[in-house]
Order: structure tokens, then sequence, then C-alpha cells
């Protein structure tokens, strides 16, 4: 959504560089050189899904809004990243916490909420960089405990 929002069309996507996608919040280096290098590498089925009529549309941001209700929430307004080896896929628990108003990013600062990581020893970047903001650290099963809690009403 993020890159989205700077390049809205297929072809600005397509047409980015690293350091074009890096300038966007959220993305570092190596997401970025995976986006691109990603986009490069399925160019020939980019390309022939368009050939047979496929044209993906990116959603507005009245269309996302609308995914999020109007009652308050928890997660409203919070900053959330999610890092290291979950028990379901990732998109999945990034799009139920987008449902209940929360943002998702891939790059741990100073405006992060909290870091989902169900390994709270790891030493990887983004739980070294939370630990030197003392950021909290949450586990997938406490994640998935708020959401239910939110889904249910309780």
């Amino acid at each position: 959504e993020k890159l989205l929002e700077t390049f809205p069309s297929l072809p600005e996507v397509r047409s980015v560089s690293i350091e074009q996608v890096q300038n966007v919040d959220g993305f570092a280096e190596k997401t970025a050189m995976g986006v691109v290098n990603g986009l490069k590498e399925k160019s020939d089925l980019i390309d022939d899904l368009i050939r047979v009529g496929v044209m993906p549309v990116a959603p507005s941001a009245a269309e996302i809004d609308a995914q999020v209700t109007d009652r308050e929430h928890f997660f409203s307004g919070l900053q959330i990243v999610i890092t290291g080896k979950l028990s379901q896929p990732r998109a999945a628990l990034e799009k139920r916490i987008k449902t209940v108003g929360g943002k998702t990013r891939s790059v741990v600062s100073k405006n992060t909420s909290f870091l989902v990581c169900n390994d709270k020893q790891s030493n990887s970047s983004k739980m070294k960089k939370a630990r030197e903001l003392n950021i909290p650290v949450w586990s997938e099963d406490d994640l998935i405990e708020k959401l239910e809690e939110i889904s249910t009403g309780g």
C-alpha cells in the first residue's frame, strides 16, 4: 500500500529503482532490493497477464478505510512490525491488523508501537533495534489473542 501511494500505476511500480523504493517509508535496502528484483524476475509473467487482459488496480484510500469499522479499536493508529518465523502466513496477520485499524511496517523505528517476534532471544536487526528503542515485543500468540479479543468484542 505504501509503495502504491508513491507509485500508483503498474508502469511506475515496474520502473522504480532500489533507491526510490528505499525512500518510501517502511522500506529498508533488503526489502527494496526484493521488490525491484522480484518485479524484474516476474516481468515476462506480468507482460503475459497484461496481454490476456489482466490489469491490476490499486485500492483507493477510501476502499482501504472502508475495511476498518467505525468502532474504536486497540490497534487504531498503532504501527506494528512483524519478524521471524510464524505459524501462519505473515500476510494474513498483516491483513487482520489493518482490518482493525493498525498499520504494519517492515522497519522498526521510534514510531513502532510493538514488534511481533516468536523468538524473544533473537539477535535479528529488528529485534536489536526494538531493544535499543525500548519497543515492546509481543509473541505471535499475544497478537492473535488481542486480535481475537477485538473480533469477539471482548
